[in-house]
């Protein structure tokens, strides 16, 4: 898959080893806060940034299990740290995972009436991302 164009589908976001499951939608998201540096000698009206710093999360929605919740629940009620990765399904050399300690920020269930109940998750870095490819 390394360099090549590929479906949504062949990512998904991982605790450990194990996909979580009956995953619809996965996202990650990489920020860098910026500084303002801008000073009276700036060239002309332009601001000025320097990076400074850095944050990532990554989110998911999927079909719910009910029994499957609890682990969402004492994720948050215990303040666990969570070994997260964002990687596709069946790496080819070069392919990356994203990856590092998280811990869940919310965790949301949707029961609509007549409709399949549905969760989303969201998982806040603490730490450093790490990018390894694969070999």
């Amino acid at each position: 898959m390394a360099n090549t164009k590929f479906l949504g589908t062949d990512l998904l976001v991982y605790i450990g080893a194990t996909p979580i499951a009956h995953s619809r939608k996965a996202s990650f998201k990489l920020n860098s806060q910026l500084a303002d540096a801008t000073t009276k000698d700036s060239d002309g009206a332009f601001t000025e940034y320097l990076p400074s710093l850095k944050s990532w999360e990554v989110s998911t929605e999927g079909l719910a299990v009910w029994g499957d919740m609890s682990q969402w629940v004492d994720a948050i009620t215990n303040g666990t740290p969570l070994a997260i990765s964002f990687k596709p399904t069946n790496q080819a050399t070069g392919d990356i995972t994203l990856s590092g300690t998280a811990f869940l920020e919310s965790c949301e269930i949707n029961a609509e009436n007549g409709e399949v109940v549905t969760y989303s998750v969201n998982f806040k870095g603490s730490g450093k991302l790490i990018s390894t490819p694969k070999a």
